[in-house]
């Protein structure tokens, strides 16, 4: 093993050397050195020769992300000062500056995936338990500067967003206003889209009706519906449910699928859990179930 990665350094060193205007071959070191160090030689040393030859080569920002990261012994604050700096570039006409939002994102998806005891039980049971029962950090754009730091540059990119990708800034910038739980700020953003997240924001908001979660959870009674979220996790079925029919009564139409399947499925669990006979087509809507293919 470290003889080949003796010889892919040697042919990647060898053709950077030849080639220094490009930034491919850098690129590649950057994943060899956050696994085997020479002296003198960190993953920083080859981004930074990566984007010295082009200072837009997404890749290269991509592999020094991976690296930040602490499963790979990246410094504490490796990631959000990475975040810092390309935001900082202000450089708009690309896509440098946006590396500020996917830096956090990691940031959240590690901490979460720690918290979760990730990989750490090979029985598929213990492993479920093991989630379920995690207490989850808060997200990182709970912090305010954080959440300045990403919202300005969203902001930014959303001023000219080209001939597609407004959508896509926007999309991201609900998901950071739910998950830092500024939710009229988010419902207001999904107002201007129409009432719909592309697939990649929905999946990453998470659970089933997220357009509808967040108009609820913007409802008048929303601090109703965060309370009945928490008692839901922590399996408290029978309260979450008075809380949600006290909520829906005050919703808007948009927030109405989600109220629905929250209380039809909290009424199979409250029946199957209390040993009663349970309804499993409750609502003609199939309100509590989500289509998984097909509809």
């Amino acid at each position: 093993m470290r003889e080949s990665l003796a010889s892919a350094r040697k042919a990647l060193t060898e053709s950077w050397r030849l080639r220094p205007d490009r930034p491919e071959a850098a690129t590649l070191m950057i994943g060899i050195a956050m696994t085997d160090r020479a002296p003198g030689e960190t993953p920083r040393v080859w981004f930074d020769r990566a984007v010295a030859a082009r200072f837009d080569y997404m890749p290269a920002y991509e592999k020094l992300q991976n690296a930040s990261r602490g499963r790979w012994s990246g410094d504490p604050g490796a990631l959000l000062a990475l975040a810092r700096e390309c935001a900082a570039t202000r450089r708009f006409d690309t896509d440098v500056p946006l590396q500020a939002f996917w830096a956090v994102e990691q940031m959240e998806w590690d901490s979460y995936e720690e918290a979760r005891h990730e990989g750490e039980f090979d029985d598929p049971e213990e492993a479920h338990q093991a989630a379920k029962a995690a207490v989850l950090p808060p997200s990182p754009y709970k912090s305010d500067d954080v959440y300045e730091l990403v919202s300005t540059v969203l902001m930014r990119y959303r001023r000219n967003p080209g001939v597609w990708r407004g959508q896509t800034y926007a999309a991201y910038q609900v998901e950071v206003d739910y998950k830092a739980e500024k939710y009229d700020d988010a419902r207001k953003v999904l107002d201007e889209l129409g009432g719909m997240l592309e697939p990649e924001a929905r999946r990453r908001v998470g659970g089933p009706f997220p357009e509808a979660r967040i108009y609820a959870l913007a409802s008048p009674l929303g601090s109703d519906v965060k309370r009945a979220e928490d008692l839901y996790r922590a399996d408290k079925v029978a309260e979450a449910l008075v809380l949600l029919k006290k909520a829906r009564a005050a919703a808007p139409p948009p927030a109405l699928p989600y109220f629905d399947q929250r209380l039809a499925a909290g009424r199979i669990e409250a029946d199957m859990a209390g040993g009663r006979p349970v309804t499993l087509f409750s609502a003609r809507t199939l309100a509590g179930w989500t289509p998984v293919n097909g509809t």
